[in-house]
């Protein structure tokens, strides 16, 4: 199994939008030094050890709290959804099932894998018209271990409602430390057909 990595480009990409938010004194002062040399000087398409994520992750959140931390990752990842990585799968998933929410959240598994390595397989558990449940298990321990980091995947989840254009929540309902195990819930109000 590959050691838990998260692409480089992500972890550039937060900590850019860090930069432009009250955590931007927080990142310089308490991500270690050579971590966010590590990021700066990485390609976007290498693979940097994944505790980068959760380093980032635990700074951000506990400068920001959170309501605006909820709204920064979010941010994050619909800025993704315009990049090199998620942009051309976004642009396939438009053209292919427009804007529904059930079909981009069974998506989420493959969006995953273009950012994270051996950080645990999502399933769908299940995605339908207004709800959607996914799993993610096992996260790496040094995920795991952070509190923080698997509530954060809640606020990145949402970026599919705010993509897709629905009102609704995206809340982290069960977390087993044990088998390093997550479970999400998405909740919107479907759009009416047209």
């Amino acid at each position: 199994m590959p050691d838990p990595s998260v692409r480089a480009r992500h972890a550039q990409q937060t900590l850019a939008a860090a930069e432009h938010t009250a955590a931007a004194a927080a990142v310089r002062r308490f991500v270690p030094s050579a971590v966010l040399a590590a990021i700066e000087a990485a390609s976007g398409s290498d693979w940097l050890p994944v505790g980068h994520d959760v380093a980032l992750v635990r700074v951000i959140h506990g400068a920001l709290g959170p309501e605006r931390y909820d709204a920064f990752a979010r941010g994050v990842v619909l800025e993704e959804l315009e990049g090199p990585l998620l942009g051309p799968m976004k642009r396939i998933v438009i053209a292919a099932v427009g804007r529904d929410a059930a079909s981009w959240a069974r998506l989420v598994p493959k969006a995953w894998g273009l950012i994270f390595s051996g950080c645990g397989e999502w399933t769908v558990v299940q995605a339908d018209a207004g709800e959607a449940w996914l799993r993610i298990a096992p996260l790496p321990e040094a995920c795991a271990a952070e509190p923080m980091w698997p509530t954060s995947l809640a606020s990145s989840l949402s970026a599919v409602l705010a993509a897709t254009g629905v009102a609704g929540t995206s809340s982290l309902e069960r977390f087993e430390p044990t088998t390093r195990a997550a479970t999400y819930a998405l909740r919107w109000t479907p759009t009416p057909a047209a």
